[in-house]
């Protein structure tokens, strides 16, 4: 699926994000008003400690936390990067004005990641 003409990119970087335990938002947030988006990256690069189970990065909403995305967090040592392929993108359009959540599942049993997202918003009508 196309990306849109002239986006309004949103960039969201967390340094640290701890994946063991009980799993737990990173971060809410919502696109600007009236803008429908795109997610062009979602990845994450192990940090420090070595995640000794697999476990989940997503995007969703309260009550759907995989709604929009799952990226796996492999077991693996610092330094190991994740990234969302191409066609789980392709077809994921996030909707307009509803608060995104981007969080885990707490699988891991000890590891910190650091968190990327890229998104392309696009609002309809005028701008």
């Amino acid at each position: 699926m196309k990306f849109f003409d002239k986006p309004i990119i949103q960039t969201i970087a967390i340094p640290l994000h701890a994946v063991d335990g009980a799993g737990t938002t990173a971060m809410r947030f919502t696109g600007p008003p009236g803008a429908r988006g795109r997610i062009r990256q979602l990845s994450t690069v192990i940090v420090n400690d070595t995640t000794v189970a697999t476990c989940l990065v997503r995007l969703g909403i309260t009550g759907t936390l995989a709604a929009y995305a799952s990226l796996v967090v492999p077991i693996g040592v610092a330094g190991v990067v994740t990234q969302l392929g191409k066609a789980a993108m392709d077809n994921v359009l996030l909707p307009a004005d509803l608060e995104i959540l981007l969080n885990d599942d707490g699988a891991a049993t000890d590891g910190d990641v650091a968190i990327t997202v890229i998104i392309d918003w696009e609002r309809k009508g005028p701008r």
